[in-house]
């Protein structure tokens, strides 16, 4: 018969081209910021879990960026620019704070290897406002030391 051609991807050992950027972060979890590990209510205690596919390299850092949403006919619409937040490691949480009260933020993450930044995550949304006081009860509360006299 006639030559045919094939094509060859190398994959590295998560299945995925050797030469990519990583997968979206999935399972964000993001709740209020506990005073007991320092921070006031105006912070968002932000978590993760790995991409499944980190690419072709492993994930050197990851970035995080966060918005107020805002309120038009009593329903949630995307409101503000995206600012960054400074989370330049592996770690897979991260608190921002400083955040104004009684605002609903969204947040995203993305994973960053030697070939680029993968995709933002899908938004995570936390408000920070007076329901925020349950970690400070919480704190006092807990049997276990948060690292400060009692």
């Amino acid at each position: 018969g006639e030559p045919s051609e094939i094509t060859v991807t190398i994959a590295d050992d998560d299945g995925g081209p050797e030469t990519a950027p990583p997968g979206k972060p999935y399972a964000l979890r993001l709740v209020c910021a506990s005073s007991g590990d320092g921070y006031d209510s105006t912070g968002i205690a932000v978590s993760w879990q790995a991409p499944d596919f980190v690419g072709g390299a492993p994930i050197d850092h990851y970035e995080l960026r966060y918005r107020p949403q805002t309120v038009t006919d009593g329903e949630w619409q995307i409101g503000g620019e995206w600012q960054a937040w400074p989370h330049h490691s592996a770690t897979t949480s991260t608190v921002i704070s400083g955040l104004e009260s009684d605002v609903l933020y969204g947040v995203q993450v993305r994973a960053v290897n030697a070939n680029g930044p993968g995709q933002w995550s899908p938004a995570g949304f936390h408000r920070i406002g007076q329901l925020d006081e349950i970690c400070n009860i919480l704190d006092e509360f807990s049997p276990v030391s948060s690292g400060r006299d009692r």
